[in-house]
């Protein structure tokens, strides 16, 4: 079948050829079946075209929206007219994937599909105004979580900020000049303060008759730090009990995965107070001798997995696993509590009874935040300064004969 100039079927559809930019381009129309009207139709497209090109009008990405062509030669002024939000997001979570691990990134991936729910993500982004922004926001107060209850403001300004992220990378890209996320206030949230344990009940613990596997565990916890994950995954092959040492290379998540700690600051070496060191050497009668497992352990950043050949220091009554899963330690830290008759409070606690411990003896913060995996001393100012009443005599004494 003859054809106009710069118009051709191939494999029973029409294309259509133009130059734009210098550079040859051939467009498939798509659903165009090939009849004499549609050849003339593709014709008369390719007619517009040159002339949208001759006066500097023409924008690929809205003749051409799925094209890879029209993304290669658009501008960026041309590109954000045609991207929509859930491509943004797309893009966005492709570009986290590089660097977050993969519990990070589901978490992350949950957080915008309640975007979704609440954003027409099909829109353009260009079309979404600060008015936009705000009534997400009020959504987000006014409805109910899959929790069934109303979502936290700490909760909800991680979604705000999330959503400022995404924009900005818009406008880095050049798809935006404003971003109408940028300046939504922060919601004021009643701070939670630390709820570490005072030295009586931390002693009823360890005093109780409890699993004394789980006293060591909980021993170690206080006077070290650690983090559940990271306590949970800790291995013989960390621990060098002559040099007093114990080395944080790895962390458990939710979801059964070893990865490497939280952030590169996390990756530590903690010098172990007397007590952790004794509750270590009681646990090596238990699971020292214990045949190593090999575990895959993902890598931050990075798609590789390093090969651990370990024996973990803490195994659980249960065979599921030769190891202890955050919700399993958890649920055997609640039991403890509430055997021994102890006011209740998240596992994760021991974590801050140990820096509330060190800043109430007056230990360096430097240091203190070198043992916990802090990249600097605020955090320890912000949150962890609680004074604890328990010590609050060692402190007269000291002060009394410093003034004296």
């Amino acid at each position: 079948m003859k054809t106009p100039e710069g118009v051709e079927v191939r494999n029973n559809s029409i294309r259509i050829s133009f130059t734009y930019k210098e550079v040859r381009c051939r467009e498939t129309l798509k659903g165009w079946t090939v009849t004499k009207g549609n050849i003339k139709k593709a014709s008369n497209l390719r007619s517009l075209i040159l002339s949208e090109i001759s006066v500097n009008e023409f924008n690929y990405l809205e003749r051409f929206p799925q094209s890879r062509k029209a993304q290669q030669l658009s501008s960026a002024e041309q590109k954000a007219s045609a991207i929509t939000l859930d491509q943004l997001i797309d893009q966005f979570i492709e570009l986290k994937s590089l660097t977050l691990s993969s519990q990070t990134l589901e978490t992350l991936i949950r957080h915008f599909d309640i975007c979704k729910k609440h954003l027409d993500t099909s829109a353009l982004i260009s079309s979404f105004t600060y008015a936009d922004a705000l009534i997400y926001l009020k959504a987000l107060k006014s409805t109910i979580s899959n929790r069934g209850t109303l979502r936290t403001p700490r909760y909800i300004n991680k979604h705000i900020h999330l959503l400022n992220q995404c924009f900005e990378l818009a406008i880095r890209a050049g798809y935006l000049k404003a971003n109408p996320f940028s300046n939504i206030e922060r919601l004021k949230s009643d701070s939670t303060e630390p709820d570490p344990l005072e030295l009586e009940e931390f002693n009823a613990l360890i005093n109780a008759s409890i699993n004394p596997q789980f006293k060591n565990m909980i021993t170690v916890a206080v006077y070290t730090g650690l983090r559940s994950g990271e306590l949970c995954a800790l291995a013989w092959e960390d621990i060098d009990l002559e040099k007093g040492t114990l080395r944080v290379s790895r962390n458990i998540t939710a979801q059964r995965k070893f990865t490497t700690p939280k952030n590169k600051k996390s990756t530590r070496t903690v010098f172990l107070l007397k007590p952790a060191i004794e509750a270590l050497m009681k646990q090596r009668e238990f699971t020292y001798l214990k045949r190593p497992q090999e575990i895959l352990v993902e890598q931050k950043g990075s798609t590789e997995l390093r090969k651990d050949k370990i024996r973990f220091v803490f195994t659980p009554a249960s065979k599921t696993y030769g190891y202890y899963l955050g919700a399993v330690y958890s649920v055997a830290w609640n039991r403890t509590l509430k055997k021994v008759g102890i006011k209740h409070r998240r596992a994760y606690q021991t974590r801050h009874t140990y820096a509330c411990w060190m800043i109430t003896k007056g230990a360096n913060l430097s240091f203190i935040a070198e043992q916990m995996g802090h990249r600097g001393t605020s955090m320890l100012e912000q949150v962890y300064g609680k004074w604890m009443e328990s010590h609050s005599h060692e402190q007269i004494t000291m002060l009394n004969q410093k003034i004296s």
